[in-house]
């Protein structure tokens, strides 16, 4: 249950907020406000922003490059192993979501597709303590497929209050020559719960003049 919390005494002065509160997208208190529902809260999930590139986004054990044949016919990240061997892809650069409350859900989703098809690949979500310590690992892994094909979908729901969530794409035990790319990526507020309001909060229509 999630409950919009407010000053006594406070008045929510225009009509807008009240149904921002009632469609349940607004929720102050602990932690940060979250859009719930279909709101991506990965800035650049379809490597589209400036005309194509890869803000956002930071290499792990891997060359990262800009692919021009993405999902929808646009840009797409393409992640090749640095190294002969070992586990490799992309993950978030900076944590999408920050100070998330204990027991709210997040879901992730994305396309994958290799030129090097038949090995696993895996979408990955990770919550992380204000120190960067990994609380816990959510994911679904699939075989890399020649066409682009979603991964099936993950969800965390955070333990802690104040941790922060990331979303990665990572193919375990690569080795030499291996390559995949993944686009559409998206991670969001799985929580549609709308928020509860206090009874002594008072709304009033702002006035026309």
């Amino acid at each position: 249950m999630r409950t919009l919390r407010v000053l006594p005494g406070r008045r929510v002065a225009r009509a807008g907020v009240v149904a921002l509160v009632t469609a349940g997208w607004l929720l102050l208190g602990q932690g940060a406000g979250f859009a719930a529902g279909g709101t991506n809260l990965l800035t650049n999930g379809d490597f589209e922003s400036g005309g194509g590139s890869l803000t956002g986004w930071s290499a792990v054990r891997a060359r990262l490059a800009l692919a021009a044949d993405g999902y929808n016919g646009g840009h797409a990240a393409l992640a090749e192993l640095r190294g002969k061997k070992g586990d490799f892809g992309l993950t978030t650069s900076a944590n999408p979501v920050v100070n998330a409350p204990a027991g709210e859900t997040f879901a992730a989703a994305g396309v994958q597709r290799s030129a090097s098809p038949g090995r696993p690949v895996c979408l990955v979500m990770r919550e992380i303590t204000p120190g960067g310590s990994t609380v816990q690992t959510a994911q679904q892994c699939m075989t890399r497929t020649v066409t682009w094909t979603a991964f099936p979908a993950v969800s965390l729901t955070v333990q802690g209050a104040g941790d922060a969530v990331s979303v990665g794409v990572t193919s375990p035990q690569g080795v030499s020559g291996d390559s995949f790319e993944a686009d559409a990526l998206s991670l969001v507020n799985a929580d549609t719960t709308p928020p509860t309001v206090p009874a002594n909060v008072v709304a009033t229509a702002p006035t026309s003049t």
